[in-house]
């Protein structure tokens, strides 16, 4: 599931003017810039800034705060949170002192497997010295933490020591969230008085330009390829679309093969995107800063989806096909599984297939709570499929218009 992202809430100084700060962070833009939103909030007596950040180049938006911080006097405080998807999730809590940023805390939420830290993810990597003594575990994730951490955090925002206390104690069921946006720092975020405001939403604005990619697509890659195409910033999908979005998806700094059933309701609230096994295109795909620049990427694009990705996609790229593409023990594959099979009017199959989804979740020692959310969910579906099989499949093929909406496709085929 993709849930990468990057937040920021970065309170300014009393009575400090933000333009001076947001023409400051234009100034920082880098080569390949990732696409982030900032939002202005007036407070009482000073701005609060939220800065948002999914998919390619989130990460940035950790260093790029720090150095906002250590280039100038107008920052507070910050609360920087990383979500790095199912591999992990961090927050960090910025301060200055004597000119010098300082973490005041900072906690990285590893995934479980029986019960103990599956250090898959990484924390950022930063030079930002610990502003307090750290008695926190580090092998639990604990990197900047512990009490004196917590009186520190609490004196920096005004909020009494025991409500970032308590936000700890909620912290160790994090893991559970992982894949949820948001989710694993929300306890301390409640702690601290900050409100998610979206800033990704309506009333943000895009600090810097849109990414060149989807151009250098249209320019170099489109008019190599056979067939019709639908091109954004990240994504190219063959047309027409139908029950299945086919094509090529920009992710992070590599690429993935797109096969995405739109009538399969998410099986986690933030679901976009889902991992497609059997056709590995990431590698590496060195970033582009003009059209132009991007021409040698595009060639070696045309030559991978001629090669491998068509192939791919013609052998699974039909609702019967799509049945076979996950493995008996993978819950969310066993879930897109059930709801082909509803579509295809194979409901005795889709029955016993909701089934499989709790019988490994019950072999499951520790189960987070995405599973659990997705179990129950499978139950109620298997009873209505009992029920009423043809206004469940009703119910699904007109979910698709709103599956297409959040996915940025077109609403109909043309």
């Amino acid at each position: 599931m993709a849930t990468f992202m990057g937040l920021a809430w970065v309170d300014l100084t009393s009575g400090r003017d933000v333009e001076p700060v947001l023409a400051r962070l234009r100034e920082a833009m880098p080569p390949d810039p990732p696409d982030l939103v900032v939002r202005v909030v007036p407070r009482a007596d000073s701005v609060r800034l939220e800065l948002a950040c999914d998919g390619i180049g989130y990460e940035r938006v950790a260093d790029l705060v720090v150095a906002l911080m250590s280039d100038t006097d107008a920052v507070l405080r910050a609360f920087v949170a990383l979500d790095h998807s199912g591999y992990g999730a961090e927050h960090a809590v910025l301060a200055k002192r004597d000119g010098t940023v300082i973490r005041l805390q900072h906690v990285f939420v590893y995934p479980r497997r029986f019960g103990l830290p599956y250090r898959v993810g990484e924390p950022w990597r930063t030079t930002v010295p610990a502003g307090v003594p750290s008695t926190g575990r580090v092998w639990w994730g604990r990197i900047v933490d512990g009490r004196a951490a917590h009186s520190a955090v609490a004196g920096l925002y005004g909020v009494p020591v025991e409500r970032i206390r308590r936000a700890a104690l909620a912290s160790r069921q994090a893991y559970r969230s992982l894949g949820t946006v948001g989710e694993p720092f929300a306890a301390w975020l409640d702690a601290l008085g900050i409100q998610w405001s979206d800033p990704a939403g309506d009333s943000g604005t895009r600090l810097w330009p849109r990414p060149v990619w989807r151009d250098a697509v249209l320019r170099y890659a489109v008019p190599q390829l056979s067939g019709d195409w639908y091109v954004t910033e990240d994504l190219l999908v063959l047309q027409p679309i139908g029950l299945l979005a086919r094509g090529i998806l920009r992710v992070r700094r590599g690429l993935s093969v797109v096969l995405e059933p739109l009538y399969v309701p998410p099986d986690e609230p933030d679901t976009l995107w889902r991992y497609v096994p059997g056709c590995d295109v990431r590698g590496v795909w060195e970033r582009f800063t003009t059209v132009e620049e991007g021409e040698p990427y595009m060639r070696r694009l045309v030559e991978v989806v001629r090669a491998r990705v068509l192939p791919f996609l013609d052998r699974h790229g039909s609702l019967e096909a799509y049945l076979d593409m996950h493995g008996p023990r993978n819950p969310h594959g066993l879930w897109a599984r059930a709801c082909t099979e509803i579509v295809l009017e194979r409901y005795p199959e889709a029955g016993t297939t909701l089934s499989a989804i709790r019988s490994v979740a019950e072999s499951e020692r520790n189960r987070p709570q995405w599973m659990v959310e997705l179990v129950s969910r499978a139950d109620r579906l298997r009873t209505r499929v009992a029920g009423d099989p043809q206004g469940v499949r009703a119910e699904l093929l007109a979910g698709t218009a709103e599956r297409r909406r959040r996915l940025g496709l077109p609403l109909a085929d043309g």
